[in-house]
């Protein structure tokens, strides 16, 4: 059984998608009214915080412009993370081996990386081919 008492009326569907009047919101000690759209704000999402610094909403546009700043931020942070892994296998798709300058150092980015990396084994000369009648 239902704890909703039977006078109460249930939600029923979600009404139809409509655009929905703006909001009256009036100050109690000036008595200045202003409309507030409501729903998605597209000169906000046009022109970031330039619509709330004229409206005077000084808390908001800095908000948004944090954000603003910070998300593209983030995302170089987040591909800085991972672009020279994938830079390195480009270059091994290309041809490229891991030649290291001291012993140990293609071992020690290996582990780094958390993939195997072939190695190079010094120049080849063109002519000789290791499937050719030598070998």
């Amino acid at each position: 059984m239902s704890d909703t008492p039977a006078h109460v009326a249930r939600p029923t569907a979600r009404p139809p998608a409509r655009k929905l009047p703006p909001l009256m919101m009036r100050h109690p000690r000036t008595d200045h009214c202003t409309e507030v759209p409501l729903g998605y704000s597209l000169p906000v999402a046009l022109f970031g915080p330039l619509p709330l610094m004229l409206r005077r909403d000084w808390p908001l546009a800095g908000l948004t412009l944090v954000v603003s700043v910070l998300l593209p931020v983030l995302g170089q942070i987040t591909m800085g993370r991972y672009t020279n892994r994938m830079h390195i296998r480009n270059l091994l798709r290309r041809g490229y081996r891991a030649a290291g300058r001291v012993p140990g150092e293609v071992s020690a980015a290996e582990w780094a990386l958390g993939m195997s990396l072939p190695r190079y084994r010094g120049a080849r000369d063109p002519e000789r081919s290791t499937f050719g009648p030598e070998h």
